[in-house]
């Protein structure tokens, strides 16, 4: 039950983040997806909980859905 929990707040973080790079419409959002494909492509980890909705959250660790990864993903420009 407990696993099953924990993948379930993965996938949740993972669309939440999808969401947030996807679906905001400002010049804002778009600094940040612009940013967020510079570092991610430097650094694979930043982009790691995005790639968790299409992989599954068990092939990343923890901190991949942590509030720092967020803040790293998407930090403004």
């Amino acid at each position: 039950m407990r696993e099953r929990a924990e993948r379930m707040r993965g996938l949740r973080f993972a669309s939440s983040m999808v969401a947030a790079l996807a679906n905001e419409l400002s010049d804002e959002a778009e600094a940040r997806r612009r940013s967020f494909r510079i570092r991610s492509a430097a650094d694979p980890s930043v982009g790691a909980a995005r790639s968790a909705a299409l992989l599954g959250p068990d092939a990343f660790p923890a901190e991949a859905f942590s509030p720092a990864a967020w803040d790293r993903a998407l930090a403004p420009a």
